[in-house]
């Protein structure tokens, strides 16, 4: 399978979830949002401050797994990746994705609906 059918599926996986579609930025449901809300009202606040949330964190409140988080957001611009360049060994690599660049990509995959 491809990079692109990977990321097609991964959408599609994602416009299936209802706790994605019913999940707004600053609802009382939940801190992800109470904290993005925060974000919101701060817009001048720089990057390094900033919020950073794990695929697993991101998709427990999306209702998404962590393999469909992570190629969701593997393209896009602004998310973190740490990880070893050693070619003998597996390449673990950490991804943290600031809350600017979820609540993007959130406003970006309900907009597809």
């Amino acid at each position: 399978m491809t990079n692109s059918e990977k990321y097609r599926n991964a959408l599609v996986r994602a416009l299936r979830s209802k706790k994605l579609r019913a999940w707004k930025c600053g609802s009382r449901g939940s801190r992800l949002a109470r904290v993005a809300a925060k974000w919101i009202r701060s817009w001048n606040k720089p990057r390094h401050e900033e919020r950073h949330y794990t695929p697993t964190e991101v998709g427990s409140v999306w209702g998404l797994s962590d393999d469909t988080v992570r190629c969701i957001f593997d393209r896009e611009p602004g998310v973190i990746r740490q990880g070893g360049s050693n070619p003998r060994k597996r390449k673990y690599v950490s991804v943290r994705i600031p809350e600017s660049v979820m609540l993007r990509v959130h406003r970006r995959l309900t907009a597809m609906r």
